[in-house]
């Protein structure tokens, strides 16, 4: 799934699906990923930069 498509839209998938789900984090970084979402997906796949915003922090060695 992509956050460049609505949430809910993600969110139905999510909970259709019978296996495996990855949320990509790229789009819109800056909105916050709703926690029903992040509860409903099996993985969230986020590259260095989206990671920094997600987690407010600048040191994410010790999250790779």
């Amino acid at each position: 799934m992509q956050r460049e498509i609505p949430e809910w839209v993600n969110l139905s998938l999510a909970k259709e699906s019978k296996g495996f789900s990855i949320l990509d984090c790229g789009g819109n970084a800056e909105d916050p990923i709703s926690v029903e979402l992040l509860e409903t997906v099996t993985m969230v796949s986020p590259n260095e930069t989206e990671l920094k915003c997600i987690t407010n922090s600048t040191d994410i060695q010790g999250m790779l």
